[in-house]
């Protein structure tokens, strides 16, 4: 029996990151799993840590977007001044910004695949 218990990430809950990416950990570990074809604990170690490769960098990078984050909350005048720039930036570039969030879209292997149909766009 392996017991995962989702250590909580320096993000700020505001964004959703954390939330994100408890889902894609969930999904790229239940794939990992089912590919086990034992309970040895040597085939184990290898899917945990070719479950850890493939996730931390998609992980430390939602904690430095996060970091970034959070000037938008800060009371500050350089918070105020993020804040102004989304609420005007261009949907063009809004588009490709929000893009970005979507390029580590895992899902799970042994499901019918999901039509990838693009992403909603939401203003802040």
């Amino acid at each position: 029996m392996l017991l995962f218990i989702n250590v909580p990430k320096q993000m700020i809950p505001i964004a959703g990151l954390g939330a994100q990416s408890a889902m894609l950990d969930a999904v790229v570990l239940a794939n990992y799993l089912h590919h086990l074809t034992t309970n040895d604990s040597q085939d184990i170690e290898r899917i945990l840590n070719a479950y850890r490769n493939e996730r931390y960098p998609h992980s430390r990078a939602s904690v430095n977007k996060s970091a970034s984050m959070a000037v938008v909350v800060r009371n500050s005048f350089a918070g105020s001044v993020v804040r102004w720039w989304l609420n005007h930036i261009p949907r063009w570039l809004w588009h490709i910004l929000r893009a970005e969030n979507g390029n580590c879209r895992p899902q799970i292997s042994f499901l019918p695949l999901v039509e990838d149909r693009g992403y909603l766009i939401s203003r802040l």
